[in-house]
């Protein structure tokens, strides 16, 4: 996760941490990388002061915190401890070092193999574990889901919702756009199931690096999750089958998170001569140990410009000063030496050269940005905001919207 320092205005502790940096805010509050007393890095999510405001919402949100903290930590990053007394309330949880799985996929491209299924059964597994604590998760996307070390951990429960919660707010809705459930824009109640459908989507996005409902306003994403069904032929069985049944638009006929975690696991290892409650613990520490590993391993940060003229610079100096260096007659030893020179003067020249097309594309956007501006457009592709006004939300009811709507297929 990248981090930033802190900006005017932010605490410099929050109870027993001291927060060193931003790692990522939105429109329900601010993560802060943080320390307590013993130096252990953790994460800080302060959320602002409307999302508990009132006795009872504030009720609420601390009953929310007290189930979240019985999510078993299987793919999750585990939840620490809260602070619900203040103006502004927090939870401290696990710091998990990695990228998100949307940097990850901006950085490195998208997933495939073996790597997309254990991301898929990482998330699987995670969401079993939520929701087996009586919770849901209710944003479920990709800027929520870090690529630790040891493999994809699910975050950001914020403001999860216990089983039964109303979904309904009169001003916003809790969500990304095009990872919510249709449920979630049309119906009163919104449960596991609208996590089950985010997982579908979030694989899609590993998968294309786009969710199968992104558009270029609000409203059009709206209208896709309502309408499209998309297309899961580019993943592989049994993943294909289980993304489809998974984005279906009736919660009702969704998988649950335990199927999908069943279905991803090998026969022999899914727990099922186990009675009840310990099957389920025997199937979420198989989805552990199946996701375990570092999804991004082949992830690699790129080196700037600068960091390549300091390479040649520190070469061109070291050369300089090795020992007999312009004092060597012809030789053996002069080959090696003319290579390596030119090695540096080559590098030297490419990162001239990336220097003036990085100019070249600088001055190319700039102009069009002018240009746009001027027109008085907005650009394709915009991003959807996180929180939705209500009034752009559709509100017909969801069983006539699944029944009658006319649907299109999702290229992605």
């Amino acid at each position: 996760m990248g981090r930033t320092g802190l900006a005017p205005g932010d605490p410099e502790r929050l109870g027993g941490y001291r927060l060193a940096g931003r790692l990522g805010a939105g429109g329900r509050g601010v993560v802060y990388e943080a320390y307590d007393e013993a130096g252990v890095r953790v994460a800080v999510k302060v959320f602002h002061a409307g999302v508990a405001a009132g006795s009872g919402a504030r009720a609420r949100f601390a009953g929310e915190v007290a189930a979240a903290q019985r999510v078993a930590p299987f793919c999750t990053a585990r939840l620490i401890a809260a602070g619900t007394a203040g103006p502004e309330p927090y939870v401290v949880s696990e710091y998990v070092d990695g990228p998100s799985l949307r940097e990850a996929v901006a950085a490195g491209g998208t997933l495939a193999g073996d790597r997309l299924v254990r991301l898929a059964v990482a998330i699987a597994t995670a969401l079993a574990a939520v929701h087996e604590a009586g919770v849901v998760h209710r944003d479920l996307e990709p800027g929520n889901v870090l690529l630790g070390p040891d493999g994809p951990r699910v975050t950001g429960f914020g403001v999860t919702r216990t089983k039964g919660t109303s979904a309904a707010f009169s001003v916003r809705l809790v969500g990304s756009p095009p990872y919510m459930a249709p449920e979630a824009l049309t119906a009163a109640q919104v449960g596991p199931a609208a996590d089950v459908f985010a997982w579908g989507a979030v694989v899609l996005f590993a998968a294309t690096g786009r969710s199968p409902f992104e558009a270029g306003s609000v409203g059009a994403v709206l209208q896709r999750v309502l309408t499209c069904e998309p297309a899961t032929d580019v993943l592989p069985e049994p993943l294909r089958s289980l993304a489809a049944a998974a984005l279906d638009k009736d919660p009702e006929a969704r998988p649950s998170s335990r199927d999908l975690l069943l279905g991803l696991l090998p026969p022999g290892r899914r727990g099922h001569a186990l009675p009840g409650e310990d099957a389920l613990a025997a199937a979420l520490e198989e989805g552990a140990r199946a996701a375990a590993g570092p999804v991004a391993a082949q992830l690699t940060a790129s080196r700037t410009l600068g960091e390549i003229a300091e390479e040649v610079h520190l070469g061109l100096e070291a050369e300089r000063a090795a020992p007999g260096a312009g004092r060597a007659g012809p030789g053996a030893a002069e080959a090696p030496r003319a290579v390596r020179r030119s090695r540096l003067l080559a590098a030297a020249l490419a990162a001239l050269a990336a220097l003036v097309a990085l100019a070249v594309v600088a001055a190319a956007l700039l102009a069009s940005r002018a240009r746009h501006v001027a027109g008085g457009g907005r650009a394709a592709g915009t991003t959807a905001a996180r929180d939705v006004p209500e009034a752009v939300v559709p509100r017909p009811p969801f069983r006539q919207v699944s029944a009658n709507a006319v649907r299109c297929v999702c290229s992605g």
